[in-house]
């Protein structure tokens, strides 16, 4: 559903402001996160990981940067902070090997 070819090319652009994006964007690991999804989503899972671990790298670079631990929890509970670390927990959680 949607415009496939159009997501993609946005999120093309994304990527190629990757290097500057802390220059481009309030919140970079937004911009990554939303661009990840939209690579895996359509079935770019390489770059969509890549992307991923850039948003959750990001996400503990600004963590770094609170001086207390209150500052650092509130933070990891914004919504969109959880999400980020969440999925990248998931993407590199070894699979579930039933016996």
């Amino acid at each position: 559903i949607g415009d496939r070819d159009g997501a993609i090319e946005a999120a093309r652009e994304v990527v190629a402001l990757r290097h500057h994006i802390d220059d481009e964007f309030r919140f970079p690991e937004t911009a990554l996160f939303h661009t990840a999804q939209v690579f895996r989503a359509c079935g770019e899972a390489g770059i969509g990981l890549e992307l991923l671990a850039a948003a959750h790298a990001a996400v503990e670079r600004r963590s770094a940067s609170f001086r207390d631990a209150e500052s650092r929890e509130g933070y990891a509970s914004i919504p969109f902070v959880a999400a980020i670390n969440a999925a990248f927990a998931e993407s590199v959680a070894p699979p579930i090997v039933s016996r």
